[in-house]
């Protein structure tokens, strides 16, 4: 999986939970309320994501903030500089 595609792939499962307050693994969940499904790329980021975000809080408490802080800045910066709709770079 490219960088380019992943980041773009989070940033579409993000703002999907965001919108539904649904977990990737109540996908049936998200389906009966008539919510979008997260495609597999989608929640193999969001995976990734939320890893990194369990490493962060791994960290001492004076850290956390820093750690969990780079990583959402991180996967933002690079979900907004590819256009969703580019998809020679997302692929």
């Amino acid at each position: 999986m490219s960088a380019a595609r992943g980041v773009t792939a989070l940033s579409e499962a993000v703002a999907a939970l965001r919108a539904s307050k649904v977990t990737a693994g109540s996908a049936a969940a998200a389906a009966e309320a008539g919510r979008p499904r997260l495609s597999g790329l989608q929640l193999q980021v969001l995976a990734l994501y939320r890893e990194f975000l369990r490493v962060a809080r791994t960290k001492a408490p004076e850290q956390r903030k820093a750690f969990e802080g780079h990583v959402r800045d991180e996967f933002k910066r690079n979900a907004e500089a590819i256009a969703r709709t580019d998809t020679n770079t997302v692929e």
